[in-house]
């Protein structure tokens, strides 16, 4: 009676996943309060600045390729300290930076500790302890705490900032992650529930979807087949249009009349109501299907990009965009790893989930520098919606063809 009463294990798993997404991985969306006075304390511009995101995403897209290597070999628990340790060390080294290039190698480094601490570890980790009918949910809550943690860090590190510097701004959020987050890590995180006596919570119910979740392709016999390559540049059309959504709305409502208060504002919604949107989409694929969860966010993300394109001709339009965004906008995160099990199964899941991250990681600078290119030639951002419109259509295509292709292939 008491087992029954007591907390699944896993979901103190999901809750340290929500940490370590708001006090890690959300470094990535704080870059903006440290702009300014960087750049002003090193005598760097700002289009010089914004190199270091040009290394930090290299990094990333080779620390995701090599990482699901890792994580087959090594204790998932030591792998991720081992990356918090290395991300600790590179903050202080960044808050004692005075050249440019030394914060180029600082992100770089830091791209590929965020694969070994975060977005790859989480995700694995919930694979391993939720089965197909929970999983959804488990990893939508656990990505969530990127959202929040983004705008709670903002907020606190913009006051550390304002008093003490941006270079104890660097020292802040390594105190935050070495005092809270490698603790946890320590003595919460379990690779498997069979560790605990405990079995996955969500398993299957039927034979079919109990041997998908214990087998599955290895990473050469997928490279084979046709709709291993469809989900990958699926996944990297989707990342590539968010991207440019994050990148660039700002800029765009300014310039089509938006006042900059009104701009940051929609902006800062709609990053915030990917947090909303990422337990939803979860709990789509949970009670509905990855196929159907995937088929609605890939076409909630071409009406949300419509929807910004005809908000310069329609300004109510913005809302529209911004309802749409909060599901369609998930897709590259949520969708992911759930694809990945869906996909391939569990034999190779860390190599899968590496790769998918990886082309994910490669869109999100396809995105930025392909807005400020067509911004900078045409004068507008009207081509860039256009492109990313057809960007989420192909995406939407991919993964329709790669779900028929599958189920034909297993059904043989």
């Amino acid at each position: 009676m008491d087992d029954k009463k007591k907390m699944y294990y896993g979901w103190k798993i999901v809750a340290v996943g929500f940490l370590i997404m708001g006090l890690v991985y959300s470094m990535a969306s704080t870059t903006g309060v440290f702009l300014i006075p960087v750049t002003e304390g090193l005598g760097i511009n700002r289009a010089q600045f914004s190199i270091c995101s040009v290394f930090a995403a290299a990094g990333f897209v080779a620390g995701s390729a090599i990482m699901g290597n890792v994580f087959k070999k090594h204790k998932i628990k030591n792998v991720m300290i081992m990356g918090c340790l290395v991300i600790c060390a590179d903050l202080f080294a960044k808050s004692a930076a005075t050249q440019l290039w030394q914060l180029c190698l600082c992100d770089l480094i830091m791209g590929i500790a965020y694969a070994a601490a975060s977005i790859i570890p989480i995700p694995l980790l919930i694979n391993n302890w939720f089965g197909i009918k929970k999983r959804g949910l488990a990893n939508s809550l656990a990505l969530a705490g990127s959202g929040i943690g983004s705008m709670i860090m903002t907020v606190l590190l913009n006051a550390v900032i304002q008093s003490y510097g941006w270079r104890w701004g660097y020292r802040c959020n390594m105190l935050l992650i070495l005092l809270i987050i490698i603790p946890l890590i320590y003595f919460v995180v379990v690779s498997t529930p069979g560790e605990k006596g405990l079995k996955k919570l969500g398993e299957a119910e039927n034979s079919v979807n109990e041997e998908k979740e214990t087998s599955g392709l290895l990473l050469s016999e997928a490279r084979r087949t046709g709709y291993f390559w469809m989900v990958l540049i699926a996944f990297l059309f989707a990342a590539s249009a968010m991207a440019s959504i994050s990148s660039n709305e700002i800029s765009y409502l300014n310039d089509i009349g938006f006042s900059p208060a009104m701009a940051a504002n929609m902006g800062a919604i709609g990053i915030g109501s990917l947090t909303v949107g990422k337990i939803l989409l979860g709990s789509l694929c949970d009670r509905l299907g990855l196929k159907a969860g995937t088929m609605i966010s890939s076409f909630l993300l071409m009406l949300s990009i419509i929807a910004l394109y005809l908000t310069s001709f329609f300004p109510a339009s913005i809302y529209i965009h911004v309802l749409c965004y909060c599901i369609g906008g998930s897709m590259a995160t949520v969708g992911v790893p759930l694809a990945v099990a869906w996909f391939f199964g569990n034999q190779d899941y860390s190599r899968f989930l590496g790769i998918l991250n990886a082309m994910t990681g490669l869109g999100l600078p396809i995105g930025t520098v392909l807005g400020g290119v067509l911004f900078t030639v045409t004068g507008s951002y009207a081509s860039l919606w256009i492109l990313m419109g057809i960007a989420s259509l192909i995406c939407m295509v991919f993964m329709f063809l790669s779900f028929g292709i599958k189920s034909r292939e297993s059904s043989r």
